[in-house]
């Protein structure tokens, strides 16, 4: 008859200690990649150097919380081992049990130069676009009541209600 080896581990006060140096670090490296891209988002305060320098925090932080804690950032999930070669991603709200106001769905601008811009290239088009239409509106307004008061012609609507 075999015995079963002891499967219940009570961790000890050193191994809490270790757990919860962990925990702080994760945290601290996901405000420090949180506070980064804030940052980069409000690129008009900052020189080129300081966004590189604010570029490469970000991606720092976000390569230790990867390869030492299997944290990924951008989905705020971290990988769970389950068992031999099953793993898992858990949400990092569900493991700490509070929810993390600084995480924002919104998606980061691009702040390459190029990106900046193409983005002014589209909202100048945007813009054109938007003004055209307007001004395709406006005309074709006055267009019509310049035929009402050319040929005396009312629009349907309005002779509708004469009749009516």
């Amino acid at each position: 008859m075999t015995r079963e080896p002891d499967s219940y581990y009570e961790p000890d006060a050193e191994d809490f200690a270790s757990m919860i140096a962990e925990e702080q670090e994760i945290a601290s490296l996901r405000s420090e990649y949180h506070e980064a891209a804030r940052e980069l988002r409000n690129y008009g305060a900052h020189t080129d150097r300081q966004l590189r320098g604010l570029s490469k925090k970000k991606k720092a932080s976000k390569r230790i919380l990867r390869r030492r804690h299997h944290f990924d950032v951008v989905s705020d999930d971290m990988e769970v081992w389950i068992g031999g070669d099953v793993y898992d991603y858990v949400s990092y709200s569900d493991i700490s049990g509070q929810e993390d106001e600084t995480v924002s769905d919104e998606d980061p601008r691009d702040l390459t130069r190029k990106g900046k811009r193409r983005a002014k290239t589209e909202r100048r088009k945007a813009e054109r676009e938007r003004n055209l239409r307007i001004w395709r509106t406006q005309r074709e307004k006055s267009q019509a009541t310049s035929v009402v008061r050319k040929t005396g012609a009312q629009q349907p609507a309005v002779a509708a209600l004469w009749h009516a």
